[in-house]
Parts: C-alpha cells; sequence; structure tokens
C-alpha cells in the first residue's frame, strides 16, 4: 500500500553543508597551493600504490601467479579511512580520489598490469582493515571501475600494513613489484612504514615504491620520502589537482620503464641551464604565469617558497611536463619569496628568481544582526581565487572551522546561512588554499520567533491542521513524531515553504507526542508543541460469509485518513499483508472481493500510515458451488457451448485448453458475464482437451471437465 510517512528533504541550492568543521592543526611553516588544508587529505590516499601483506593481524591475500616473461606487476593502494568523507569545494575527498584513479587507469596501456588494494572501507578504527580488491593481472578496466566506484570512506591509515600486505599481493620476492603510493598523511597505527619499506626491499627481488606525498609539510614530506628512496623509487611532491596528476603521470612513467618487457632503465637526469621568467611581484594566493627554460627531465618542477627557505623544502608547485608558461599559485602570506626550478630526481635546484608576495584587500559589507539559520546577504570585495568561500561561524570557532558557506565564484553579494545558535559570530571570507581566514565581520545571530498552534488531540494517523510562525529559512519543515523519539528523526513532514496552515499526518501509534518545527539545517528542533493522539472509533458491518472470490459490501465507520482502506485476508495472514482492497474514500459501504480459498477470513480496516490494522471482523469464505457440461466430444472448428453455474464474479471466465497445460495458461475463452451457456472456441488442433472455470481474481482454476477435440472424419 502507498505509505504517507516521512518524506525525503532536498537540499536547498543556495546551502552546501551544515554543522562547524574543524580541520586539522597546521604544521607546515610554508604556505601550500591550491587546495584547502583542510581538505587536503583529499586523494590522501587517491591512489596509494603500494605494496605488502603479512601483518599477522591481518588477513593476507594469496601470492598472485607470476607474470609472464618476468614483467613487473603494480598495485594500486586507495586510502579509505575517514578523513576521505571531508569535502572540497563542495565535493568529498574520496569521490576526487575516486576520479583521480580512474583517470590514471584509463590512460594505462592495455597489457599493464595491475592491481588494487583498499585499506580503511569497512571497519572505522582496524588498523587490519586492509583488503585486495583486484589481484594485479592484465588490466580490465570494467573491473576497477566498478570497484572504485563502490569504495565508501571509514577507518584507519595504516601504511605499514598496507605496505606488507601489497608485497605479498605482487608475490615480491620472486618477481619484480611496482608500487605507486600517494598519501597526505602519515600512519596512523603505530608502525614505522620507512622501515617496513627497508625490511620488503631487503627480501625482495625488486620490489620499487614510488611515493607522492600530496600537500605534506616539509618535515613530513621529508619522512615519507625515504619511503622511495629506500626501495630505490621515485619521491615526488603534489598540493593541488594539476600537480597530483603529473606526480602520477612520472610514477607510471617509471614503473613501466621499469618493466623488463618494457624499454631499459629511465635516462639520466640532465643538468642544463635554466632561466625562469616570472613578474615581480603577485598577489597573495593568486595563480601567475612562470616562464621556464630547462632540460625538462621527468618530474622537474618550479615551486615557490619563502625567502630562506632551505633547498629540499617546496611549496606550491607545478610540473614542467606542462610546458610554458606555468600556472603556479602565489604564497598566502605577503612578503618577498622565491622561485626555484628543481630538478624531479636529484631535488637539486637548478635556477631561482626573487618574487614579492603582496598583500590582497578583503573587505566585507553585511547587516549587523541576522535571525538564527537565516541567509545573510553578504557584498564582498577580494580576489575570488579558485576555491575561496564565504562562511558565518560563532564567534571563537577555530579558524579552521566553517560551516555553511557560498563560494565566492558565485559573485557577490552572496546569501549565507547564519548558524542555527543564537549569539555573536563571525561572517569570514576563507581562502581556497588551506582555508586561511582573509578576512573577518562581527554580526549577531538572534532566536527565531516560533509559535506553533493545532488541537491538542487527533485520531491516530490522521492529519492535523498546524498554523505556525517562524524564520522559514530554506528547508524547514514541520512534523509530528511521539514525545519520545530522539530529535533529529522525522515522521510525516511538510515544508514551511508552503506557508500556513499546514497539514501534516500524526503518527499510527497512540498516545503523547510532538508538533516539532525543524531548521533545514543541521535538523535542529527549533520549537515543539505537545498533542495527543487517540484511538480511532471504527466499525465493520459485512455478511457472516461470502462466497470465494466473490465482491462482499462492507459498510465502514472510522477516520477515513489518508490512504485508508478495505481487505479481506485469511485470518491467519500477518498485519501489514493486504489482500484484495477498497478505499476507504470511495465511501461506504465499499465492495470488497473476498480470497478464493475457502476458510475463515477477516475484513480489516488498515490505517494508511504504515499499514496499522485499525479494526478487524471475522468473515467465513465458503467455495463456490461450480458445474460445468459440455459435449464429449466436439468437432475441430466449430464454438463449444458450455453449460455453467457459479459465482460469476467479476472477470470469471471459461476457457479450453489442451489436457496437462499447467494452470494459469488460458486457450480461447468466454466471460462468465456473457451468459450460460458459454460459447468458447477450441484449440486448432484435435487431441484431448480440458474445460476450465477461472477465477477473474488470480486466475485460480475453480472447476474443470474434460472434452475431447475431434478433427475431420472422425465420429463424434
Amino acid at each position: 500500500m502507498t505509505e504517507t510517512g516521512a518524506a525525503s528533504i532536498q537540499p536547498h541550492p543556495l546551502m552546501h553543508v551544515s554543522l562547524v568543521r574543524q580541520r586539522p592543526p597546521q604544521t607546515s611553516r610554508f604556505p601550500s597551493p591550491g587546495l584547502p588544508r583542510w581538505t587536503r587529505k583529499i586523494v590522501a590516499g587517491v591512489l596509494l600504490a603500494a605494496a605488502a601483506l603479512a601483518r599477522s593481524q591481518v588477513s593476507l591475500p594469496a601470492p598472485a601467479a607470476n607474470a609472464p616473461g618476468g614483467a613487473a606487476s603494480t598495485i594500486i593502494v586507495l586510502d579509505a579511512s575517514g578523513s576521505m568523507t571531508e569535502r572540497i569545494k563542495g565535493e568529498t575527498k574520496i569521490d576526487i580520489a575516486k576520479r583521480a584513479v580512474l583517470e590514471l587507469v584509463r590512460s594505462l596501456p592495455d597489457d599493464a598490469r595491475l592491481g588494487l588494494v583498499v585499506y580503511g572501507h569497512r571497519k572505522p578504527g582496524d588498523c587490519a582493515d586492509i583488503e585486495l580488491l583486484i589481484p594485479p593481472a592484465k588490466l580490465d578496466r570494467a573491473s576497477f571501475v566498478a570497484a572504485v566506484n563502490a569504495i565508501k570512506p571509514k577507518g584507519m591509515t595504516p601504511l605499514s600494513g598496507a605496505l606488507e600486505f601489497t608485497a605479498r599481493a605482487l608475490d615480491f620476492t620472486k618477481q619484480p613489484a611496482n608500487v605507486i603510493l600517494v598519501s597526505d598523511g602519515l600512519e596512523t597505527c603505530g608502525k614505522d612504514p620507512c622501515a617496513t619499506a627497508a625490511r620488503l626491499k631487503a627480501a625482495g627481488l625488486k620490489f620499487v615504491v614510488h611515493a607522492v606525498a600530496f600537500d605534506l609539510s616539509a618535515k613530513e614530506a621529508k619522512s615519507f620520502a625515504c619511503i622511495a628512496t629506500t626501495t630505490g623509487g621515485r619521491f615526488l611532491q603534489a598540493n593541488d589537482a594539476a600537480s597530483l596528476k603529473d606526480a602520477l603521470y612520472v610514477a607510471v612513467t617509471e614503473a613501466v620503464m621499469a618493466s623488463p618487457a618494457k624499454a631499459a632503465a629511465p635516462p639520466p637526469e640532465v643538468i642544463t641551464p635554466v632561466t625562469i621568467k616570472a613578474p615581480a611581484s603577485v598577489l597573495a594566493g593568486a595563480a601567475f604565469p612562470v616562464g621556464w627554460t630547462g632540460p625538462d627531465n621527468a618530474g622537474d618542477f618550479i615551486t615557490i617558497v619563502p625567502k630562506g627557505t632551505p633547498d629540499g623544502d617546496d611549496g606550491n608547485l607545478a610540473y614542467t611536463r606542462q610546458g610554458s608558461p606555468l600556472q603556479v599559485t602565489s604564497l598566502l602570506d605577503p612578503g618577498e619569496a622565491e622561485l626555484r626550478y628543481v630538478a624531479g630526481r636529484s631535488h637539486t635546484v637548478l635556477a631561482r628568481a626573487a618574487i614579492k608576495v603582496t598583500a590582497i584587500d578583503v573587505t566585507l559589507t553585511a547587516a549587523a544582526e541576522v535571525t538564527a539559520g537565516a541567509p545573510v546577504a553578504i557584498t564582498w570585495k577580494g580576489p575570488n581565487n579558485e576555491g575561496d568561500f564565504i562562511t558565518v561561524v560563532p564567534k571563537g570557532t577555530d579558524d579552521s572551522g566553517y560551516a555553511l558557506y557560498v563560494n565566492t565564484r558565485e559573485g557577490s553579494p552572496l546569501a549565507v546561512a547564519a548558524p542555527m545558535e543564537p549569539g555573536e559570530a563571525e561572517i569570514r571570507y576563507l581562502s581556497g588554499q588551506r582555508g586561511h581566514v582573509l578576512a573577518r565581520r562581527p554580526i549577531k545571530v538572534l532566536p527565531a520567533q516560533i509559535s506553533l498552534a493545532a488541537r491538542d488531540e487527533v485520531v491516530a494517523g490522521g492529519v492535523v491542521e498546524i498554523t505556525w510562525k517562524g524564520p522559514n529559512n530554506p528547508n524547514d519543515y514541520l512534523t509530528i513524531v511521539a514525545a519520545t523519539v530522539p530529535d533529529g528523526s522525522r515522521g510525516a513532514i511538510a515544508y514551511t515553504l508552503h506557508g500556513s496552515p499546514l497539514q501534516v499526518t500524526a503518527p499510527s501509534e497512540l498516545g503523547a507526542c510532538e508538533i516539532r518545527y525543524i531548521s533545514g539545517q543541521g535538523d535542529l528542533v527549533l520549537a515543539r508543541r505537545a498533542i495527543k493522539t487517540v484511538a480511532a472509533e471504527v466499525t465493520l458491518t459485512a455478511p457472516a460469509e461470502v462466497v470465494a472470490g466473490a465482491s462482499v459490501a462492507v459498510a465502514w465507520t472510522g477516520p477515513n485518513n489518508q490512504n485508508d482502506y478495505l481487505t479481506i485476508v485469511a485470518r491467519e495472514t500477518p498485519d501489514g499483508t493486504a489482500g484484495r482492497f477498497a478505499w476507504t474514500a470511495s465511501g461506504s459501504p465499499a465492495a470488497v472481493n473476498a480470497p478464493d480459498a475457502p476458510g475463515t477470513g477477516e475484513v480489516r480496516y488498515v490505517s494508511g500510515q504504515g499499514d496499522k490494522v485499525l479494526a478487524r471482523r471475522p468473515i467465513q469464505i465458503v467455495a463456490a458451488q461450480i458445474t460445468l457440461t459440455a459435449p464429449a466430444k466436439a468437432p475441430l472448428g466449430a464454438p463449444v457451448p458450455i453449460v455453467w453455474t457459479g459465482p460469476n464474479n467479476q472477470n470469471d471466465y471459461i476457457t479450453i485448453v489442451s489436457k496437462g497445460t499447467p494452470d494459469g495458461t488460458d486457450g480461447h475463452f468466454a466471460w462468465t458475464a456473457a451468459g450460460s451457456p458459454a460459447q468458447v472456441d477450441p484449440p486448432d488442433a484435435p487431441g484431448p482437451r480440458e474445460v476450465r472455470y477461472v477465477s477473474g481474481q488470480g486466475g485460480k482454476v475453480l472447476a474443470r471437465i474434460n472434452l475431447e477435440i475431434t478433427g475431420p472424419g472422425s465420429n463424434p
């Protein structure tokens, strides 16, 4: 039956995220580019192509079959830890990571041998949650796409365990094994991935990890680089989507070239004169062009760092494989800085050029007060760099926190929802790069004034008219639930955008309930009013018995709530299971068809909300008395007259089929409503046949007799 319970609440297009989010503390001295720091764990495991197996607490996979001709296999290890649910520019990190992995997979040659390991996707807080989803074998793009798209992040970041697990999956002691490891974070399970990498390298035939540090601080990047240097792999850095894509390209190229089935070792690094051409000054956080000439070795890049930063510590960067000029993202902090051309393999600085980062002017204009949860009209001026956004948060919220927000790319003015908590608050302009606060303005959040008016009692499952006053913010709604139901839960709902009064269906359960005004921002209860649901007075009047399948006139009284209905079922039928039915909205008496099977039945009045039985009455279902009379033999091609008696219920019919035909399969037929005798055309060939009386409800055969159809020349 149709249910009129909870309805889904669609997000308002104005808003993107709810609740204040907290970013991890900043550990880097140097601003990092592109994406906000709080989001950077983004591809944090975007593609962890790492390797390994064998941790006692981990269920280890069987070794992969040896690759043909000793060809190296590669495994992608994807981070599905809980932090991958955080958002970047309105999109979760896991979705960004999935897209990056799939783009990499599509770029590989058809004969590439590739596998997939995922960790943190099944159990929160479980360092043993590591799984081989696709064993290393000839690339199957369709399987990869399906496996990656199904991943849901939940757990920890066991880098050491993932390396061991993947090494075993690659059978690394018997054949070459390549791993491409991409991470924005360090080990969270108390192990030492660098020591693990060294042990695996010492035990393996050729175990190589190409490590890509995604938006790590200088200190973190150096501690992460040892995984690559220990195993003879490449260490690459990335701090935005473009540089991550380039770093993966370099890593994949290295892995393919390292395969015995492919070309020889990578060419040596070329150290030649380099030139850098860039503006003398740039605005903080802005993207700017950098022209260059140089060797363009695989993995070479240009980075911007504060003046005096030690060589080897990198900031925002772009890989030279993208050509000249490159787009480099400036630092956020104003001051003297330096552009550097860095050789990708040796990390040697081949050229440097001075550049000045100048401060940017950001202003925010808005009303001094706003009602809780209401949109604030904010006029702003600022850099409008990629990922910049404006949010409103309670005063005292850490600068790394944010609530509902709108990207500055939407223009000025913007409408941003205020917090639900009354009190002092701040409007903040945040950079898309690390979520740095570039400007702030105070605003006071006033409590919303809300009233709810309705009657004190309602029949369970009935509709309540509610007159209300309130903020009517996007996605606000009214609901009625049992008084014991926790805040955040809802029953049937009506959106406040439809005005006052609203019609809301009460629960079908009896007892104390509440009308609640719910904020569309975070499902917070802003106001509530008590209401009691009482039992409906329901009566049913019907004959004591009915012929199976026949229509019964059932007189009733009751609430006649939306989608209430009457049904007749066998007495043992569980509540919530309907037979043939009639809506109460059609009035009283209602015509309801009985089941086809004889026995003790029940007439039931059922609530349209939750299919709860509100009243029942016994009824005896008796077998229909049916007779069929037809000639023992009938000639082919002529209608057969069949005299019958029976219930003649709606859509009953008589048919002739070949003997042995399964019930439910019909031949030519005639409706019983046409009267007796029925004229039925026989099958198109002579032979033994069966005349059947069939119920119009469910197609059950209620009676049958034999009939012989004779051909030409037969003796009738």
